[in-house]
């Protein structure tokens, strides 16, 4: 899961405890979205898992994590965004 997470803040060039901190700045908050919804849906973590991870409750990570389905699903550039992200945490995969 913390290679996941370092491969998204690498990708964003943010820190990772930024991302873990509960900071409320939008573009930090996108970005934790996506990794939740990345660790949900593309490694099969549970909520409970990605919630202890960033000390956050289940409710919330639900709730993030639907609203980024909404937002790739929709918006062609966070598409696009996604796309990217998870293109280039294959490939830092490819390089371990």
């Amino acid at each position: 899961m913390d290679l996941i997470i370092e491969n998204v803040c690498d990708f964003f060039k943010i820190d990772k405890q930024k991302v873990i901190d509960k900071s409320n700045k939008q573009d930090i908050c996108i970005i934790r979205n996506y990794i939740y919804y990345i660790l949900h849906y593309e490694y099969n973590f549970s909520i409970t898992q990605i919630a202890k991870k960033f000390n956050r409750c289940r409710r919330e990570i639900s709730y993030r994590i639907s609203e980024a389905k909404f937002r790739i699903g929709y918006f062609k550039p966070m598409q696009q965004e996604y796309s990217s992200i998870i293109e280039y945490i294959n490939k830092r995969k490819g390089e371990c």
